[in-house]
C-alpha cells in the first residue's frame, strides 16, 4: 500500500507563481483588447480567459505548467478529473482568493492538505515522484 505524499505549501505556491508569469504576457494582450468594452466586461472576459487556461491544464494534464515544473499534479478523490470538477475548483479558487486568501491557506492544517477549491472539486494534490528504473542484473 502506498503513502499519499501531498504537495508541501511552498511548491503549490512556487507553481502558482510560475504559472502567473507565463501568463502575464497574456493576460496583458487580453486587456488591452478588451479595456474599450468597459472595465466590468472587460475582466469577466479576462476571469473566463484565465478560467480556460486552468481547466484544460487541469482536466488534460492534471496540472498546470507551473505545476509540472513542481512536480505535483492533481488527483480526484474518486472518479475522474472531469470539465465540471476543473470548473468547480476554478470558481473555488476565485472564492479562496476573495475571503482574504483563507482559502488557499487552508492546506496548512487541513488532514489532507486540501484548499477549499480542492475540497469543492473533491480533488487532492500530490507530489509526483520520479518512477524507479527497475534493477537489471546483466
Amino acid at each position: 500500500m502506498s503513502i499519499t505524499k501531498y504537495a508541501f505549501y511552498w511548491q503549490r505556491l512556487l507553481g502558482w507563481l510560475i504559472d502567473i508569469v507565463l501568463l502575464y504576457p497574456i493576460s496583458w494582450v487580453i486587456q488591452e483588447q478588451t479595456i474599450n468594452l468597459g472595465i466590468i466586461p472587460s475582466n469577466i472576459i479576462f476571469f473566463i480567459s484565465l478560467g480556460f487556461y486552468y481547466v484544460i491544464f487541469w482536466v488534460r494534464w492534471g496540472a498546470t505548467p507551473g505545476m509540472l515544473l513542481m512536480k505535483i499534479k492533481i488527483v480526484p478523490i474518486n472518479g475522474v478529473m472531469t470539465v465540471g470538477r476543473g470548473i468547480s475548483r476554478y470558481i473555488g479558487g476565485i472564492i479562496s482568493s476573495l475571503c482574504f486568501t483563507l482559502g488557499h491557506l487552508w492546506m496548512l492544517w487541513d488532514k489532507k492538505s486540501q484548499t477549499w477549491q480542492d475540497k469543492m472539486a473533491k480533488t487532492i494534490v500530490i507530489r509526483v515522484e520520479p518512477e524507479e528504473k527497475e534493477k537489471t542484473d546483466v
